[in-house]
């Protein structure tokens, strides 16, 4: 029999085609464009009219409420930071012209609560106190309230962290709340290698050095990590609690692949998936995009979505997570429940658990794919359905074991659009 059904919950009914969705910076002959991809089939999509113009545009940030698109344009030596509605297309500089060209600013991110862009600076020497030469990094917060006619008020924000006197920029920086954030510090050719920094709520900055090149922070404020790259072949991760002491852990080997450069990881807004790119390791290669999902532990596109290669230092991958499952999703004694907000198929992903492991530092299941369960397809509406199902899997019924249930987003051709919240089901 079945036992201990759970409740699974997604907030938000979300508009149609919600599937996680990727804007990101791509090389393109001799520039970078902006490109908004489905992240897990590689289907293209829209962006605002007026968005790729002529030179480089990297960096993109999507804001909370996922209405405005910002990110870095450059044209023959001029920087602007570009901050558009997505829904209409009207756009706005953050900058005017002699702002940029006092401190070129780079890398910009709304804010947690998307009422501020922050954008890196280069490092200098801002207190009075400070010891002679020393320079120190900042960013700066510009109020984005008054988009589109501004104004766009500034305000130069010291860090916690005192660096020496080598030359170098704040860059990279990644909000997890109104009070913590990371951020990486890029060194000239003749200065120490890139560091990361986490700055949290109480506490002083905790800088990583290591002899490897660290770049571009992420964090998962659910799984209570930061993820970044270690050098070009590896992503690896520290804990939030503990972070000073804390060893630095590599992803597993389904993210860091070997022979390949792994660059630009970001989480989703949840903190439950992490997209991230393969780069080959011959001159020319482009890079493929990936979705790893923390729960049940395996890549949503196991293929990758091709023709995505972000600038080394200064790109970026923009997650967007709608909804496709309704708010209540029940996997129960005889029965799958659930509600869509989209046509869609639905199948079931089962995995035995087979044991205990860590993912992102965490005691989790060690998972082995028994099937899937095709439940078939389903158009929109608000009301729960009841699904039958009688413990079967590819014609055989389920052995007594704890198991993972998973329910699945489909397209018609097979490509996961989005896992429901993972169920634990005992079987006895």
């Amino acid at each position: 029999m079945f036992a201990g059904a759970l409740l699974a919950g997604s907030a938000g009914a979300p508009p149609a085609g919600a599937d996680l969705i990727a804007t990101a910076d791509s090389r393109s002959g001799f520039s970078h464009k902006l490109l908004r991809v489905n992240a897990t089939t590689g289907a293209p999509l829209p962006l605002p009219p007026g968005v790729n113009q002529p030179g480089d545009q990297i960096h993109p940030s999507i804001s909370p409420n996922r209405r405005y698109l910002v990110f870095r344009r450059t044209y023959e030596g001029t920087v602007r930071i570009v901050m558009v509605d997505r829904a209409t297309g009207q756009s706005a500089d953050l900058f005017n012209g002699f702002e940029v060209a006092s401190d070129p600013p780079s890398t910009p991110t709304f804010s947690a609560d998307g009422t501020k862009v922050l954008t890196g600076r280069r490092l200098e020497r801002l207190a009075a106190n400070a010891p002679p030469g020393t320079l120190q990094a900042s960013y700066t917060e510009t109020d984005v309230t008054n988009f589109p006619n501004g104004p766009f008020p500034h305000r130069v924000v010291p860090t916690a962290a005192t660096n020496s006197t080598a030359a170098g920029r704040t860059i990279q920086l990644t909000p997890f709340s109104t009070a913590r954030f990371a951020f990486g510090i890029d060194y000239g050719s003749s200065g120490p290698r890139a560091r990361i920094a986490v700055q949290q709520s109480g506490t002083t900055d905790t800088l990583f050095d290591a002899d490897e090149h660290l770049r571009n922070p992420t964090i998962s404020a659910s799984a209570r990590v930061v993820a970044y790259e270690a050098g070009r072949y590896k992503l690896v991760f520290r804990p939030l609690d503990g972070l000073a002491n804390a060893p630095a852990t590599p992803l597993p080997p389904l993210v860091n692949a070997p022979n390949r450069f792994i660059s630009a990881p970001e989480f989703s807004p949840d903190g439950r998936y992490l997209a991230f790119v393969r780069i080959g390791i011959s001159p020319g290669e482009t890079g493929r995009l990936f979705v790893w999902d923390t729960q049940t532990q395996v890549l949503l596109n196991p293929e990758g979505v091709s023709g995505i290669t972000p600038h080394p230092t200064d790109g970026a991958i923009a997650l967007e997570q709608p909804r496709v499952f309704r708010p209540r999703v029940d996997v129960g004694p005889v029965v799958a429940e659930f509600g869509v907000a989209d046509d869609t198929y639905v199948d079931m992903l089962v995995q035995r658990i087979v044991g205990t492991t860590r993912v992102l530092g965490r005691r989790a299941p060690r998972l082995r794919v028994v099937g899937r369960v095709p439940l078939g397809r389903f158009a929109e509406r608000r009301a729960i359905r009841r699904q039958r199902w009688n413990g079967v899997v590819g014609r055989r019924r389920l052995a007594p074991g704890d198991y993972l249930v998973t329910l699945r987003s489909l397209t018609r051709d097979g490509d996961v659009r989005e896992h429901a919240t993972a169920e634990r089901l005992r079987i006895r």
